[in-house]
């Protein structure tokens, strides 16, 4: 009778406190059989019937090894033994894929993988098949193992009865496969860099194998790499650095400097040294003390046979050393080409350095130099790693990189999903085959400027998306300038141009409309003006014809008939202005400003005499604008200043200019009876009046032609003003230079 297919009632809070475990542990591994069994527990922990096999893409990146042993249960053996990487088996199936794969029944198994029943010992696949014995899994799931987009293995996953994967199950699984990925890409880093410092470790045995001396120099360096281990932190790094040499040499005492403004300061010590010396080492040496000096300045280790504290401002002992001499090894540490710290190392009597430790010194020195140089180069991989992370989860980013054919081997970021693909589908794809039915991609125009070496930036629209992207393309290359690859980022800007758009739609309709304003103004004004004189004519006739045959009331009529047309015609006349100040404008040039307002103050010539008024003109710049308008806008501007004085004294008016940038701002100040500051806005609006026509003169349109024109020459106005004080008008103009 076969077993029945159960399904996982694991809630997702427990997967996920197990993952939250997981990660811890898979933190803590250092090897591949450390990840594997910390998987397999978690496996074993949240899927009580689970057991897992790893299998890893052998170095030709062809074959399917099986990884550590590990996990297997007594009397329980995997059947997966690895072999070619192809689709023939779920292993290579999922990771040529790069897609989970699930299978509840064994017979799923065989039926979608033939070959596996004879491996397996299996007949022909059947679904009504009963619970394979044995080894066979009665259920199984292929979880891929990739890493930055590139395969490395796969993970197995097998039951021994029939399984209903569940959606938080699968899950799970595949959560557990990336953080397996992630654990074993850092493991197999951290042996890439024990390969190199054990290749260069193998060298220098190799040089100095004919020498005592540099043997035992290499078992200092060795020893200093092994006790560092995985640890990044400096002072700890320099203490274990000075316990080798103190292993190495155990009559030498040593210190580890860092500059601290103009001071050289210790911040890591041998024990052995006195309080009273301690306190001065960390108190610090001048910088310009002669050996650390030499020191600093030749970026090369200075050995001194005989060494003075005095001299190096260090009173009243060696450094380290006795009251008054000694022997002192000053060894600069360099992290790529710039000085980051220093490591002293003294004998308590004046000795003659050896080559044998000279050696240890130098070697113990350069492991010490390339572990922060490392522990460096790893933190700001962290950060960048951390930043690209954040930055490709969160922000609409796509950021991709191409090889130098053009095929994808980066593809990450939230945008993927808006072009309907997912992390990593693009990698190992061309990238004009992947996106052939789009038209601004399927060339690759930008792709193919950037590898031929230039930086590219392209703005892309997918139609079958409807994303519109903005993209840089960033050439790669090595030390003989050949690209290698190509980098880039692409930002949504889809909302960005459709605003754009709508923007420079409704700025038309606006320019159509004002055009069609401007032309009904002036028309209108212009057409009105034939009736209203007949109108003025007529009532001129009555009064001329029948001056004193009319009765009184009659002759009030007629009066208030003739003032009425001139109102009209003055505000026709106004509106015909206003429409002008477009449709009539000149060609904006050069203008000298100083002969414009020496115009403007002799056509207001008689009205100055009359209110008894004093203008005067500073050194004004020139201007790019039309002279006319200019001479228009200072007219209102003075105007208004003398229609609106204070009669208790006399008006004073004053205009200046002063830089502005790319504009120049005038003002125009007088002493006046001043505006209150909520009509501010009110005074530049067409026919708009704060006072009535029995005080001051005019239509209200002054101020709303002055603002016009000043926008019109690309500037704005505005005013500051006290009631009772006076009033301050201000206009920005483009500067001549500057257009």
């Amino acid at each position: 009778m076969a077993h029945p297919v159960t399904a996982s009632s694991t809630s997702s809070l427990f997967l996920i406190e197990h993952l939250q475990a997981v990660t811890e542990q898979l933190s803590a591994a250092s090897t591949t059989g450390e990840v594997l069994g910390s998987v397999l527990v978690s496996l074993r922990e949240t899927l009580a019937d689970a057991s897992g096999t790893l299998l890893l893409l052998g170095p030709s990146g062809e074959h399917l090894d099986v990884g550590p042993a590990g996990g297997e249960e007594t009397g329980r053996r995997s059947v997966w033994t690895g072999g070619p990487l192809n689709h023939a088996d779920p292993a290579g199936d999922a990771l040529l894929r790069r897609e989970a794969l699930y299978f509840g029944r064994h017979a799923e198994l065989v039926q979608t993988y033939p070959e596996l029943a004879g491996r397996m010992n299996l007949t022909a696949p059947d679904v009504n098949l009963p619970v394979p014995s044995g080894n066979v899994p009665g259920a199984s799931a292929a979880l891929p193992l990739v890493l930055e987009g590139r395969g490395i293995g796969t993970l197995m996953v097998d039951f021994r009865e029939p399984h209903s994967f569940a959606p938080e199950e699968k899950g799970f699984l595949r959560t557990l496969a990336a953080l397996c990925a992630v654990a074993l890409g850092r493991v197999r880093l951290g042996e890439e860099l024990e390969a190199r410092v054990a290749a260069r470790t193998a060298e220098l045995e190799a040089q100095s194998r004919s020498l005592q001396e540099e043997r035992t120099a290499l078992d200092a360096f060795v020893a200093y790499q092994e006790a560092v281990g995985d640890e990044r932190d400096v002072q700890a790094l320099a203490r274990q650095a000075i316990q080798v040499l103190r292993a190495s040499l155990p009559h030498v005492s040593a210190a580890y400097y860092e500059l601290d403004g103009q001071l050289w300061k210790a911040r890591a010590w041998s024990g052995e040294l006195s309080d009273e010396m301690t306190r001065q080492i960390r108190c610090g040496v001048p910088l310009d003390a002669p050996d650390f000096a030499e020191a600093t300045r030749s970026r090369a280790a200075v050995f001194a046979d005989g060494w003075n504290a005095g001299p190096n401002s260090l009173s009243g002992s060696t450094l380290p050393g006795t009251p008054m001499s000694g022997a002192v090894a000053l060894v600069p540490l360099l992290t790529g080409n710039e000085l980051h710290s220093l490591l002293a190392v003294g004998t308590p009597q004046a000795h003659i350095w050896s080559e044998r430790e000279r050696a240890i010194v130098r070697a113990v020195t350069r492991g010490l130099a390339l572990t922060l140089e490392r522990s460096a180069a790893a933190a700001a991989l962290d950060r960048t790693q951390h930043y690209l992370k954040v930055a490709a989860e969160n922000a609409p980013i796509l950021l991709f990189a191409t090889d130098a054919r053009g095929v994808f081997t980066l593809s990450e970021g939230r945008l993927l999903e808006q072009l309907g693909l997912r992390p990593g589908q693009a990698v190992g794809q061309l990238a004009t085959a992947l996106f052939a039915r789009e038209p601004d991609l399927r060339e690759g125009r930008r792709l193919a400027q950037a590898l031929d070496g230039e930086i590219a930036h392209d703005l892309t629209h997918f139609e079958s998306s409807g994303v519109s992207l903005e993209s840089w393309f960033i050439p790669v290359k090595d030390s003989s300038g050949a690209v290698t690859e190509v980098v880039g980022v692409s930002l949504d800007v889809t909302e960005r141009l459709e605003t754009q758009r709508r923007i420079e739609r409704a700025n038309a309709e606006l320019r159509r409309s004002n055009e069609e304003l401007e032309q009904f103004a002036y028309v209108a004004s212009h057409d009105l003006q034939e009736p209203l004189r007949t109108i003025t004519s007529f009532s001129q006739l009555l009064i001329t014809r029948y001056s004193g045959q009319l009765d009184p009331r009659a002759e009030v009529y007629v009066r208030q008939i003739s003032e009425g047309t001139g109102r009209m015609a003055q505000l026709l006349q106004d509106l015909l202005a206003f429409a002008r100040v477009t449709s009539g404008a000149g060609a904006l040039v050069e203008v000298d400003m100083n002969t414009v307002l020496a115009q403007v103050v002799q056509d207001l010539h008689a009205r100055t005499q009359q209110t008894g008024a004093a203008i005067s003109v500073g050194d004004l710049p020139r201007v790019r604008g039309d002279a006319s308008q200019l001479r228009q806008v200072f007219q209102n501007l003075i105007g208004n200043a003398l229609k609106f004085r204070d009669p208790q004294r006399p008006s004073v008016i004053r205009v200046e200019a002063v830089p502005d940038g790319a504009n120049v701002r005038f003002s125009v100040r007088d002493n006046g009876i001043g505006i209150e500051a909520e009509f501010f806005g009110r005074i530049f609006t067409i026919f708009q009046r704060l006072h009535g026509r029995e005080e001051y003169e005019g239509n209200g349109i002054g101020l709303s032609i002055t603002r016009k024109i000043a926008e019109r020459h690309g500037g704005e106005v505005w005013l500051d003003s006290e009631p009772g004080a006076g009033s301050t008008f201000f206009l920005t103009l483009p500067a001549a230079s500057d257009l």
